[in-house]
């Protein structure tokens, strides 16, 4: 009998010691979680960019009605 737990001890030992790493998705999970803040800034970058045209065009205007 203490031969069978002794058996089931190092069973649970060795699985615990594999190299099957849990962690694996936690690298994932952060990305994922960034992902959406990132696209939002590249988003945001956009529409700076969209407004600075827009507002150089108006200058350019401007400076053409004031000629």
């Amino acid at each position: 009998m203490k031969r069978n737990y002794l058996v089931c001890a190092i069973f649970i030992l060795a699985m615990g010691c594999s190299e099957k790493d849990s962690n694996v998705n936690v690298g994932q999970d952060q990305d994922s979680v960034f992902e959406s803040q990132v696209r939002t800034i590249d988003n945001a970058e956009e529409i700076e960019q969209t407004l600075d045209d827009a507002a150089a065009k108006q200058r350019q205007a401007i400076d053409e009605q004031g000629k």
